[in-house]
């Protein structure tokens, strides 16, 4: 009951001593008017969201950001401590994302000023003067944290730093794994999915946005997983479902990333059917009718693909 905190369009939140009225921080500032801004259950940290699309997380003593900003595709409404607050929900349109913004209690271990000059491949001396700092300290700064039974924060985060990336989960405190989190991102962009979700659509700009998902899923997958030949594919046939004129490049950026899916997954014929559906959409039909056979091959039962096939086949019997 000491401090009250304003959010105002003014694109800035601020703290000011509830009895004298006078800021306590300097202004918290936003590119964009902020929606709210609230305090942490034990009023040591503010989280904010602004119209700029973005939230972000502030100390409340000093008005000094404590994250980057967590941010969206549309602007935050909501932005919510966890009762512990370790996590902070936000809401946007009609995403509701949680994010991790656990704290971090001094002093910090002994070993984590020296892992972070293992990493730099450098460490300052009392001169002034830098010196090289070999791989052998890295490995032994990881045996160490690995053996170490400690559960704060810290020891948590090296854990995940050194954990193999293979296994690694998507942040220090989440059990869901990258190649989960990889594979509920394709998956959301299955044709299936797709299909369920148009049908319950209101109107063409739900079903829009819905396509948009698909597009944004895609090419997180694809970023996260550069050689996942499917995630390559869908992400092709998302480009080419554009509407004409949203992206110039539209092409030649799903030919290429049809292109690398067959490299990374030839035996999938969802892959070679995002090659074909690019090379007919650029003219090329005697590649589209290759490609559609190679996924005929995997799958020969299809309908979708014979469809397809005939398709190619009656184009090019008309342009002869």
């Amino acid at each position: 009951g000491r401090w009250v905190v304003t959010a105002s369009q003014d694109k800035t939140a601020r703290v000011w001593d509830a009895q004298s009225g006078q800021p306590v921080t300097v202004p918290l500032q936003h590119e964009a008017g902020v929606r709210s801004a609230e305090f942490s259950l034990d009023g040591q940290r503010l989280v904010t969201a602004s119209w700029d699309k973005t939230a972000r997380v502030w100390d409340a003593k000093t008005g000094q950001p404590l994250t980057e900003p967590l941010a969206h595709e549309a602007p935050v409404a909501i932005a919510h401590f966890s009762p512990d607050g370790q996590r902070v929900l936000t809401v946007s349109g009609e995403t509701a994302r949680v994010w991790e913004v656990p704290t971090v209690w001094l002093p910090v271990p002994d070993w984590l000023p020296k892992l972070a000059e293992a990493i730099a491949e450098k460490r300052v001396d009392d001169q002034g003067v830098s010196q090289p700092v070999s791989f052998a300290e890295l490995q032994a700064l990881k045996a160490e944290v690995g053996q170490s039974s400690a559960l704060d924060a810290w020891t948590r985060w090296a854990k995940w730093f050194f954990a193999d990336p293979a296994t690694r989960t998507i942040s220090p405190f989440s059990v869901i794994t990258v190649r989960e989190y990889i594979e509920r991102r394709i998956e959301e962009s299955s044709p299936e999915s797709l299909q369920t979700a148009m049908k319950s659509a209101l109107n063409g700009h739900e079903q829009r946005r819905i396509e948009q998902k698909a597009l944004e899923s895609l090419q997180e997958a694809v970023k996260l997983d550069p050689t996942n030949g499917l995630a390559l594919a869908r992400l092709a046939h998302a480009i080419l479902a554009q509407e004409s004129g949203q992206n110039p490049n539209q092409l030649g950026e799903a030919e290429w990333l049809a292109h690398r899916a067959v490299e990374f997954a030839p035996g999938v014929a969802e892959v070679w059917r995002a090659r074909a559906e690019a090379f007919e959409r650029i003219g090329n039909l005697s590649e589209a009718l290759v490609a559609i056979n190679a996924a005929l091959k995997i799958q020969p039962q299809n309908p979708e693909l014979r469809e397809a096939q005939g398709r190619i086949l009656e184009k090019g019997k008309r342009n002869n």
